[in-house]
Parts: structure tokens; sequence; C-alpha cells
């Protein structure tokens, strides 16, 4: 688990491509939850995923609102 406040947005973007199995370039700051390859089920599991990588809770509250590149990195950051 990274120090907090030590995840860099790039660390972020490079997982969230992972997770969505397209290069960083196709995930700029304003891609949104519902715009390919971002549907619901792959919302879900994104966040799963970035909860183990980073060790933060994301609930319910949190998973309605993370609907954004910017947004879940935003919030990675300060929670980590």
């Amino acid at each position: 688990m990274p120090l907090p406040g030590s995840v860099s947005d790039q660390e972020i973007l490079d997982a969230i491509a992972k997770e969505f199995g397209v290069p960083v370039a196709e995930l700029p700051p304003g891609l949104r939850l519902g715009i390919a390859p971002w549907t619901s089920l792959a919302h879900v599991a994104l966040l799963t995923r970035l909860s183990e990588l980073y060790g933060i809770e994301i609930d319910d509250v949190a998973l309605q609102r993370l609907t954004s590149v910017r947004a879940i990195s935003d919030n990675v950051r300060l929670r980590s």
C-alpha cells in the first residue's frame, strides 16, 4: 500500500486503463461512466480494484459519486 498522499494521477490513470483494457491516451479526465468502455459493471469492478490497490474503502455513496476519471483520481489521492 502506498504512503498517504503518494499516489500520482498517472498511477491512477494507469490502473484505470489497465482495468478497462485500453491505452491511457483513451482516458481523458472528462471520461465518464456510461461512455464505452465504462459500463456500470466495469464501474463496480474498477472501484473494487482501486480499493484493493490503494487500501481505501469506497462506500455506496462514493460509488455513485465517482463517475469520472478526475473524480476518481482526486478521491484516491486524498484517501490513500
